[in-house]
């Protein structure tokens, strides 16, 4: 539609002409003559074709700086500086998590010595506790009431021992020596440990083997794989729910390889750790036992990896099962283990009757050298005994007669047990040695001199005189 087209449909009263024509140039337009309509009509258009043309022109503009700007990131992605920024960012994202760990180590580290400082401590308590306990015992008729009473005494001191073993282990100076033991017994003595653990909202099961057999492991590593197995089922389920732990006796054949795996056969003691927590991905299980992989926001990442390496460590073999949703079932498959000697057996291959031998005895605990000094008199030994190092050293200088036994502490003040066992040894090469300790469960490493053997507090009177007794007949051979 041109001007003039225009101009003819529009009316000023009514919008649209009926009547009107372009000829009646005298007829006015909504306040404008037909010309000025025309001119007016005329530069709009031209506007309109200047904004079209800028709108166009803002459009190609948009177009160019979207291009260049994936231009320029695609440069960056590619480009060896942006590169060395990103892989800049990885190594200290990788430093970050690693002064993290390392930070969580000595932290545990901290822990871990003051764990041992204190089972020490505790460990000269329960020696004094145990030894003048067994000794009250030896003063009393067999059907005495006391006696009941002192065999109470004992049963609590020994389960206070098996709770600094505990903290021994947890502060990395237990010894890691494999003991044939019954996997009910380490079962059932975890089991209110454990509850304690998991807290209240989750229900504990334990199931023990019906079968009697036996396992080879230490019991500090079976705690520690029953422990880190709680504390995964416990924070898989927040609102609580059910903990299961089941021993069992399996032999493995051709027969069981379908539901067992690819485990090799022979016999094992099945332990299976279930939750009803909230399982995991598959992702997460082809990573479970790597060492430092964690899905907990201030995990450590080493628990699992640790009970991998006890249980391999151990001759065994761990499986996992697992969904989302649907739990977690642990399966730790063991080595059956010939039975272990009766222990009355062994206390008869040992003479039961004491000696006259002379024993140096250095302790610096008085309630344990006392305890000490009394259980290996009443045996007929002939005891010396020093509150500390020096004091001994000087005595045995000074002596002309024979000393057959050396039983020192080893941690002392002013000179330690092994320096002192050290000095002792070159003035007298063929003297004994026996060292003790409650803060670790081993002779130390490096000991340049043979004839040394090791006793663990908390010790008992009847083992503390089989141990000397046993000394001093090997040396005798």
């Amino acid at each position: 539609m041109n001007e003039n087209e225009y101009l003819k449909s529009v009316s000023k009263e009514h919008r649209y002409f009926t009547d009107r024509t372009s000829e009646n140039n005298g007829v006015d337009f909504l306040g404008y003559k037909e010309s000025e309509a025309k001119k007016l009509l005329h530069e709009l258009r031209i506007q309109n074709i200047q904004l079209e043309m800028q709108r166009r022109k803002l459009q190609k503009a948009k177009e160019d700086f979207e291009t260049s700007r994936m231009e320029y990131f695609n440069w960056r992605r590619h480009s060896p500086e942006t590169n060395k920024i990103s892989e800049l960012c990885k190594l200290n994202e990788h430093k970050r998590k690693l002064e993290y760990q390392l930070h969580q180590s000595q932290k545990m580290e901290s822990l871990g010595e003051l764990a041992g400082g204190i089972a020490h401590d505790f460990n000269n308590i329960l020696t004094g506790i145990i030894g003048y306990s067994e000794l009250a015992l030896e003063n009393l008729r067999p059907n005495d009431p006391v006696s009941e009473m002192l065999f109470e005494i004992l049963k609590a001191s020994e389960s206070a021992a098996t709770v600094t073993r505990q903290l021994l282990n947890f502060s990395k100076k237990q010894q890691i020596e494999a003991e044939v033991t019954n996997p009910n017994d380490l079962l059932m003595s975890m089991g209110k440990l454990l509850k304690q653990l998991i807290g209240e909202n989750i229900d504990l099961r334990i199931i023990p083997c019906i079968s009697d057999v036996q396992i080879k492991i230490n019991p500090c590593q079976f705690d520690h794989i029953l422990v880190n197995l709680a504390v995964n089922a416990r924070d898989a389920m927040p609102l609580g729910g059910q903990l299961t732990l089941e021993a069992e006796f399996v032999e493995l054949d051709e027969n069981s390889i379908s539901f067992h795996g690819d485990i090799p056969f022979g016999e094992y003691v099945l332990l299976k750790v279930s939750d009803t927590g909230c399982g995991m991905n598959q992702e997460v299980r082809e990573h479970l036992f790597e060492p430092f992989f964690t899905t907990k926001e201030n995990g450590t990442g080493l628990g699992l990896a640790m009970v991998y390496g006890v249980t391999k460590k151990n001759g065994g073999y761990i499986q996992v099962d697992s969904e989302e949703g649907q739990g977690t079932t642990f399966r730790i498959y063991l080595p059956k283990a010939d039975k272990k000697r009766n222990p009355l057996q062994k206390k008869i291959d040992i003479k039961e009757h004491g000696g006259i031998e002379t024993i140096f005895l250095v302790e610096d605990e008085f309630m344990v050298r006392k305890v000490a000094q009394r259980i290996l008199e009443r045996q007929g030994y002939r005891v010396f005994a020093f509150s500390n190092g020096i004091d001994a050293l000087k005595a045995l200088e000074s002596t002309k007669e024979s000393v057959h036994l050396l039983f020192t502490d080893l941690i002392l003040p002013g000179m330690s047990g092994q320096d002192l066992a050290k000095k002792v040894k070159r003035l007298k090469p063929e003297i004994n040695i026996l060292f003790s300790s409650g803060h670790t469960r081993k002779a130390p490493d490096h000991f340049d001199f043979k004839d040394t053997h090791f006793l663990d507090k908390p010790y008992s009177s009847s083992s503390l005189s089989h141990k000397v007794r046993q000394i001093l007949d090997s040396a005798s051979i």
